[in-house]
Formats: C-alpha cells, sequence, structure tokens
C-alpha cells in the first residue's frame, strides 16, 4: 500500500495500487472458479445417489408386484406386445405397476385383474418424493435429474429388470454416464 493522496491537512492518506487491486481480483476469481466447480461436482454427484435411491425403491415395487401376481411375471417393458422403446417402456412400467394398463383395456385381458400385485406396488412406491413419482402429473417413473427412465423387464445383467437413467447428459446413446439399477454404486 503506498501514500498516494494529500488530505485536507497535508497529511498522506494511504491508497491501493492498481497491481494491488489486479491481484486481489485475481484471488478472488480463482476462489470462486474452485467452489464454483466444487459445487457442480457434489450436486451431479447428489443427483445420482438420488437416482440409484429411487431406482431401489422402484425396483422393490418391481419384485412386490411380481411377488403377488397369479402368475409370478415382472411386469412387461410395453403394453401391447410390441417391443419398448425408451420414450414408452417407462410409462409401460408405471402403467403395470399402478393399474393404469388396465383401464379401457379389452382384449386379450386376463380374466383376472392382478388387485393384489398392483396394490402392493403402489404400496411401496408411495415411498417415493413427488419429483420421482406423481401420479396427478404423469405415469413415469423419474431420475434424480427430473427426467424419466428405461426400463426392461429382463436386460439386467442375470435377466432380471432393469432401469436406466441417461444421466446428466440426457442420452441414453453414450453409456458414460448411464445409472443402472444392476452396477453397485
Amino acid at each position: 500500500m503506498q501514500y498516494r493522496s494529500r488530505g485536507q491537512f497535508g497529511r498522506s492518506l494511504p491508497a491501493f495500487t492498481i497491481v494491488e487491486m489486479v491481484v486481489v481480483l485475481a484471488v478472488l476469481m480463482i476462489l470462486v472458479a474452485l467452489v464454483t466447480s466444487v459445487s457442480g461436482y457434489i450436486m451431479r454427484h447428489a443427483r445420482e445417489q438420488e437416482t440409484a435411491q429411487i431406482q431401489a425403491v422402484v425396483l422393490e415395487a418391481i419384485q412386490a408386484y411380481r411377488d403377488n401376481h397369479p402368475d409370478s411375471a415382472y411386469p412387461l417393458a410395453h403394453e401391447d406386445g410390441q417391443p419398448e422403446d425408451e420414450a414408452t417402456s417407462g410409462q409401460a412400467l408405471a402403467n403395470y405397476l399402478t393399474g393404469a394398463w388396465w383401464e379401457g383395456q379389452h382384449d386379450p385381458l386376463p380374466k383376472v385383474k392382478p388387485y393384489g400385485a398392483i396394490r402392493a406396488a403402489t404400496d411401496v412406491l408411495l415411498k417415493l418424493p413427488k419429483a420421482a413419482w406423481d401420479p396427478t402429473v404423469s405415469q413415469e417413473v423419474n431420475d434424480g435429474w427430473g427426467r424419466a427412465m428405461q426400463y426392461d423387464d429382463d436386460g439386467a445383467l442375470g435377466g432380471g429388470p432393469l432401469l436406466i437413467s441417461a444421466g446428466a447428459d440426457r442420452d441414453f446413446a453414450t453409456d458414460v454416464d448411464n445409472i443402472r439399477s444392476d452396477e453397485a454404486r
């Protein structure tokens, strides 16, 4: 700090030089960059963990459905016998688990609606936060980013049900950040 100007009574007053100001601004910019990058990592990690927890609850609902279904069947990843795609498989899962698939369907419906399986699955799904599953808004189950997940009834390692989140990049094609329910985290 240098004494640059003269006050009212002829005394020198302390003042910052331009170099000192630039150094302070550089240090502040470095701190902001560090905080921003660390907070971005923390937020992404938190959403990944939230997605893994949502997947665990949904898999619990799928298992409850199977345990209470007359045929011990997993919910199908499609509703109409057609192969599933990423746009409809999550909705098909939610429709099966909540019984919405049965509404308005006629042929070929089984004679008995598996009420026990639907009730058991819905009771488990009620554990999810509204951001993950809100039947009044959408029939899809959402990940930690609020986007629908894919479902495959036999795509997991070992042949069981599988849930996949597209992750932060919103792209199922890039497996780098996809979050699969059959991978240990």
